[in-house]
């Protein structure tokens, strides 16, 4: 169970393995994303599961479902302190890559996150999307009040720099339990429900975070 769906990793008899992720029916708009970007990233050679079937609709089984290729490895954060010096900056270099792959889309027409280009959540400003994680942080944390007057005073001090910020795509939630890694080598990713526009320097600062 993780923080928006069910997934379960099946096996059958003759050893084969996939993937099966499903959610209440109000996350319909969630999987949509999911299948959208699993369209658009898998041309571009981004490493994602092998989509085997899947739905955004509750109407044949009564939820949004996906079933997914069963990629080998586990959760890059099962398995970092165990990884040699050479096989952290490979990944790292694997990630930049894939980064950059991403970055060649198209911009959007605003920032945030975005279950496709015509998502009406984004924002006017890459400015918009600090300040929402701003209150997020205050709304969520105890005692960070301070801490987050004096990051948004830099922000704001930043202003000139901020709004320069292109709508660019990124992959914002490349993160230690979104990376799988099998043997020191990046296995795939997963987890691609939203794509991110804006400055794509948040990614390393949410990977730092996690």
């Amino acid at each position: 169970f993780g923080l928006q769906h069910w997934v379960y990793d099946v096996a059958f008899a003759d050893g084969s393995r996939v993937v099966v992720r499903i959610g209440m029916p109000d996350a319909i708009r969630r999987f949509e994303g999911a299948l959208y970007w699993y369209r658009t990233l898998a041309p571009l050679g981004v490493p994602l599961p092998r989509l085997l079937d899947g739905s955004p609709t509750s109407a044949r089984f009564g939820f949004p479902y996906m079933v997914m290729e069963r990629l080998d490895g586990t959760d890059l954060g099962n398995v970092y302190d165990q990884l040699t010096p050479e096989q952290t900056r490979s990944l790292a270099a694997e990630v930049v890559a894939r980064q950059v792959t991403v970055g060649s889309l198209p911009l959007a027409r605003g920032y945030g996150y975005a279950f496709d280009y015509e998502d009406a959540g984004l924002v006017p400003s890459w400015i918009d999307v600090l300040e929402a994680n701003l209150a997020r942080s205050e709304d969520r944390g105890t005692g960070l009040g301070a801490l987050c007057r004096s990051v948004r005073a830099k922000v704001r001090a930043q202003t000139a720099l901020l709004t320069s910020v292109e709508p660019r795509a990124f992959l914002h939630d490349i993160t230690t339990k979104n990376l799988i890694v099998s043997d020191g080598t990046v296995s795939g990713l997963v987890d691609v429900d939203t794509m991110a526009f804006g400055d794509d320097l948040y990614a390393a600062a949410r990977s730092e975070e996690h």
